[in-house]
């Protein structure tokens, strides 16, 4: 098995990505960036939009079901990650909850701590960040943890 790195597409990629396959439905369509805004450049949201505006070139219905289809896939994937990780489900759940919207190490720290009542080793803590990263479901940034993607923060509370 091979693994493929897509990563999400810019917003000018997006915008011709959509351009192109709504022009192949015979649909002339302007609001690249409502969409990008609202979805990302994550090629699978934006196909699903493409499919959902097609059928019945509603913009606001098809951000509305696109977000829907897209928060239901990332739940179920993120329910899938935890399979192998049950005993720390909790944890899991409670750091995705603080890096929503972005959250530093201590910030991540002490929402953790909150939600256990306990404190948390700098060694757990590392290998929980350390295995989110590596599944891509956040990112190190200059301003700390934050989602990979927009859409999976909005499904954590972002």
């Amino acid at each position: 098995m091979n693994e493929v790195e897509l990563k999400p597409f810019s917003r000018e990629m997006a915008e011709q990505f959509l351009r192109l396959g709504l022009s192949e439905l015979g649909i002339e369509f302007r609001e690249y960036d409502m969409v990008y805004d609202t979805i990302g450049g994550i090629p699978g949201w934006l196909t699903y939009f493409g499919y959902y505006y097609g059928q019945d070139r509603d913009l606001g219905r098809a951000l509305e079901r696109t977000l829907r289809t897209a928060l239901g896939l990332i739940r179920e994937e993120f329910e899938s990650f935890l399979r192998t990780r049950y005993i720390a489900r909790e944890r899991y759940l409670a750091i995705m909850r603080a890096v929503s919207r972005c959250a530093t190490w201590s910030e991540i720290r002490r929402a953790l701590e909150a939600s256990e009542g306990a404190r948390v080793s700098d060694s757990e803590l590392s290998n929980y960040l350390t295995q989110l990263i590596d599944s891509s479901w956040i990112v190190k940034t200059e301003r700390g943890y934050c989602p990979s993607e927009p859409l999976i923060g909005k499904a954590f509370g972002g």
